[in-house]
């Protein structure tokens, strides 16, 4: 079975519904609040660390996940955390700090590693196409050039043959440059969109320094019934949201189905970053991600019944746009609650059939 096939199995056995509800993580304690520990690989306890400072932000605790060399490749033989209970449509958010492959201390250039932040899950057929679907929604890096920036949406995923329905949208930012906005079909159909709703922006400006090692940035996407948004904020002008992609095209690769929020870092011997095909090596190095905070907002509205073009971006995100490092848990979590806007226009679905929010436990491990 491979590792893709196992997180899924594994994800599958606590798929147990319970109505969404906002939370906003901080990694203040020795443990996450919200997310559960696994990993297939030799699960070593120093891959995994919460509640320390970070080394370039003092006064700011994180949740370190650490490349442990002897680790295989494969998402499942990293180091993962993942939400006990599926989420639904709404605004998901993460401040970042990936590692780089190029460190002067660590300096090994075609080291092949990733850094995710990302919702997944892959064990049901619900549209009854004989493929499993597969709610997955990703921002990634890879340490090798972590300049750009990799966005992708999943709807199936058939292991063998490897078929997919997905679309992906890559983009050196340092540079201005988007690389490729593209889809792929199960039956095998692909290419780039060029229509206005599939393809916004068209073009992005390039913010010259930037690198997702160099500091932490504030990471997003907002999901709705009809749309995927992700977006980003540079700490260097905190008052404006980036926004990245906004999918609004043909709603078949936007996913309908809850998925677990995840973030992770492992191994990969087969994905080589833009350019470089050999960035592809066993890490050598004990490589470390930082993860500042991650939060989550339900999306407040249920409108599915309605679907057309909206002419304005929504403005979910922009609660985010002055949060910076979380200092201590009451502090960070009181101004999230705050600064959370009630609807701004985002359609979405109602809690599912499943347990109530006060059946659902604040902390559960299904590894």
């Amino acid at each position: 079975m491979n590792g893709r096939a196992v997180l899924a199995a594994v994800l599958a056995a606590s798929a147990a519904l319970c109505a969404y509800e906002p939370f906003f993580e901080d990694f203040d304690g020795a443990s996450p609040t919200y997310f559960s520990y696994g990993s297939g690989g030799h699960q070593a306890p120093f891959t995994h660390v919460s509640g320390t400072e970070s080394p370039d932000e003092p006064g700011t605790t994180v949740m370190t996940l650490t490349i442990d060399t002897a680790d295989a490749a494969g998402a499942w033989q990293g180091v993962n955390f993942q939400t006990p209970n599926l989420l639904g449509f709404g605004t998901y958010a993460a401040r970042v700090k990936t590692p780089t492959a190029k460190d002067s201390a660590m300096n090994q250039p075609l080291a092949g590693a990733v850094v995710g932040f990302f919702t997944y899950r892959h064990d049901a057929d619900d549209n009854g196409n004989g493929v499993l679907e597969n709610s997955e929604i990703d921002f990634e890096w890879l340490i090798a050039d972590p300049r750009v920036i990799y966005l992708t949406a999943w709807v199936d995923v058939n292991d063998d043959p490897w078929r997919v329905t997905k679309i992906n949208r890559t983009i050196d930012l340092s540079r201005g440059r988007i690389l490729q906005t593209v889809y792929e079909n199960l039956d095998g159909t692909r290419g780039s969109f060029t229509d206005e709703l599939s393809n916004s922006p068209s073009t992005i400006a390039a913010i010259p320094d930037y690198d997702a090692s160099a500091r932490f940035y504030v990471y997003g996407f907002d999901w709705a019934t009809d749309r995927i948004r992700w977006w980003m904020i540079d700490p260097a002008s905190p008052a404006d949201t980036i926004v990245l992609w906004d999918y609004r095209g043909d709603v078949k690769y936007v996913t309908q189905q809850p998925a677990y929020l995840m973030f992770n870092f492992w191994h990969t011997d087969s994905w080589s970053v833009e350019g470089v095909p050999s960035s592809t090596q066993r890490p050598r190095h004990p490589f470390a991600a930082q993860f500042d905070w991650v939060s989550y907002t339900p999306a407040p509205e249920y409108d599915v019944a309605v679907r057309r073009p909206v002419a304005a971006a929504p403005e979910f995100s922009a609660s985010f746009a002055g949060r910076g490092p979380s200092r201590s848990r009451a502090r960070a979590e009181t101004a999230w609650r705050s600064s959370t806007p009630p609807g701004r226009g985002w359609r979405g679905f109602p809690p599912p059939t499943g347990r109530s929010s006060s059946e659902c436990p604040a902390r559960a491990s299904i590894w």
